[in-house]
């Protein structure tokens, strides 16, 4: 149960939709990148990501990348369209196909990681858990995660009652390595508490 609860429910699943979520907007943002040239107008259409690739693999795993010092990343496939301006007009003129934009970090368990399209018994034979969370990358062979820091908003009054019925506000300021929260009470400096 607790796998489970990890594998479907935990933190990386909601890490693996946001990155998700950023691969769909950056390829938004690429099919609207146009460039004006002497002739005409190019523009970038978005294709697709790639499966991470390597050229002594047949299939490129996090495995294969954890074992070779490899960094596991998909290329990110565009067309890239010349327009030329006749009577004022652009028309297309030709199309470049499948052309390597760029390279994009994978994060496993992504739409752009082959272990997404897995099964159980395939991840196993790839050397993968299959109880693994994903929500990871691997950077030169070493697995890498994105940690979220959390930080107290500054600035920002919280008022409450106390248990006495005493009005209480709390503040909080930032400091070199932390913060300072001050608790008040009825207008009377009651404690301050320093948080790093």
């Amino acid at each position: 149960l607790f796998i489970n609860c990890v594998k479907n429910v935990c933190f990386s699943n909601n890490g693996i939709e946001k990155y998700n979520n950023m691969l769909d907007k950056f390829a938004e943002d690429i099919n609207e990148e146009q460039y004006v040239t002497s002739e005409g107008l190019i523009k970038i259409e978005f294709v697709r990501y790639d499966f991470p690739q390597c050229e002594k693999a047949k299939k490129f795993t996090p495995r294969i990348a954890r074992n070779t010092g490899r960094t596991y990343k998909s290329n990110i496939i565009v067309n890239i369209v010349h327009y030329h301006n006749i009577n004022n007009r652009y028309e297309e003129v030709y199309k470049e196909k499948n052309i390597v934009y760029d390279s994009i970090t994978t994060m496993l368990g992504s739409k752009c990681c082959i272990l997404s399209t897995m099964t159980e018994n395939e991840l196993i034979e790839a050397g993968e858990d299959p109880n693994d969370p994903f929500g990871i990358f691997i950077i030169k062979g070493s697995e890498k995660i994105i940690v979220g820091k959390e930080q107290l908003r500054s600035g920002i009054s919280i008022t409450s009652f106390d248990n006495k019925g005493n009005y209480k506000l709390q503040k909080n300021f930032p400091v070199k390595n932390g913060s300072i929260i001050m608790v008040f009470v009825t207008g009377k400096l009651l404690k301050t508490l320093i948080k790093r």
